[in-house]
């Protein structure tokens, strides 16, 4: 990995820390469902519809738009 790739996740990392220790700290008066009030809920779900985007792109998708290679 280069020197700047490193930089990046670097500064990508102490944002996501960053984030997670202010987290509990705001302000949830107007959620409309009780596990919006969990500390890191948006955060884990996020984290897993992606997990589960990229599985139903890689196993059900991409085997329904994959065709046989042509040979010539």
């Amino acid at each position: 990995m280069s020197s700047s790739t490193k930089i990046i996740l670097k500064i990508f990392f102490f944002l996501c820390l960053a984030i997670m220790v202010v987290d509990p700290f705001v302000s949830r008066e107007h959620a409309h469902f009780q596990w919006e009030k969990w500390p890191g809920f948006y955060g884990t779900y996020g984290f897993f519809s992606c997990v589960i985007l990229v599985f139903i792109a890689k196993y059900g998708l991409r085997p329904a738009v994959m065709r046989e290679e042509e040979e010539d």
